[in-house]
């Protein structure tokens, strides 16, 4: 929190249990995009407000449940012998794709 220096205030947050978040995704009106090693799309694309971005944990990724209540899986290619980055480094990349001009 210490370093968003306080832009975390303007960003509205929700906590849920996976089940509701599953019948979230089922009803979202937009797409609902996930994050997954075995993906064969890339996450370099043009995304359609509104966006459901679904990251999984650095250790596990995404449940198999999660993965199914996505409507499109991507994956962000890795150079060399790397299978994961940092769940934060992936969520700023996927960000940055969702928005930029």
């Amino acid at each position: 929190m210490r370093a968003t220096t306080g832009s975390i205030f303007g960003v509205p947050l929700v906590r849920m249990e996976t089940d509701a978040f599953i019948a979230l995704c089922k009803t979202w009106q937009g797409d609902v995009v996930g994050t997954h090693l075995k993906a064969t799309d890339d996450f370099r694309r043009t995304y359609k407000s509104p966006t459901l971005l679904v990251m999984g944990s650095e250790g596990r990724g995404l449940s198999d449940d999660l993965v199914e209540s996505c409507k499109t899986m991507v994956r962000i290619p890795m150079p060399g012998g790397a299978e994961s980055l940092n769940v934060a480094t992936a969520t700023a990349l996927m960000l940055y794709e969702a928005v930029k001009p």
